[in-house]
């Protein structure tokens, strides 16, 4: 697995990965409006939507709706997630990116899977894809049962029992063996329970906020 470099600036975290394509991961203090996130990037418009802890996909023109992943082809149109502790995951191509919110039920059904396979049904090429994980909680701050556990780790077909979960480290898994490049993906270090000052945590803080996590497909295609 290749190491990218992250930035934090201006309360946005950004990945070199993700360099040619409008995108952060926003800190607690930017707030969870996607237009505000938006012009943050220097773009005027951003969207999200009504989340559902599922893994439905939906594109802009379906909005408002329900659902755990927003795809988009428009140029300089920010699509966004929120989480506080789920796995933000910002997915981008040549003429289409994505913003996933993969919590442990997201996980479970595969919402980042469904994501790239919209992707091929666009015609691209999943080794071409590049897939950006963002802070999320870390595993040993996720303790879950076992139930939640086997859930989980059958997307992988893995049976042994644990007492935690790496989310991060699981999405990850998923999208190499839909056959995204180790090379083209980057996974955050970062824990959302452990850094206070940047992030919104419900395992820390019981009802919490949120923060976005958002990308745009350029102007200029790449």
């Amino acid at each position: 697995m290749a190491t990218h470099p992250w930035q934090q600036q201006q309360h946005v975290l950004t990945c070199d990965l993700l360099a040619s394509w409008p995108h952060g991961f926003f800190t607690r203090s930017v707030g969870n409006n996607p237009t505000q996130c938006a012009r943050h990037l220097g773009l005027a418009e951003g969207y999200g939507l009504q989340q559902i802890h599922g893994a439905e996909v939906l594109t802009p023109d379906q909005l408002p709706g329900q659902g755990d992943a927003l795809l988009s082809t428009q140029a300089g149109i920010l699509v966004c997630v929120a989480s506080a502790d789920c796995v933000p995951v910002l997915v981008a191509a040549t003429g289409v990116v994505a913003a996933v919110h993969a919590g442990w039920r997201g996980t479970a059904q595969e919402i980042l899977p469904k994501v790239l396979y919209r992707f091929q049904q666009l015609g691209v090429d999943l080794g071409t894809v590049r897939v950006a994980i963002g802070p999320a909680i870390s595993e040993p701050r996720y303790p879950v049962g076992e139930d939640v556990a086997q859930a989980v780790l059958q997307t992988l077909g893995q049976t042994q029992p644990t007492t935690h979960l790496d989310l991060k480290t699981i999405n990850c898994a998923q999208a190499l063996a839909q056959g995204v490049r180790p090379e083209n993906i980057a996974v955050s270090p970062l824990c959302t329970y452990d850094e206070k000052d940047l992030f919104f945590s419900y395992r820390r803080d019981g009802r919490t906020g949120v923060q976005l996590s958002g990308i745009a497909c350029p102007y200029v295609n790449i």
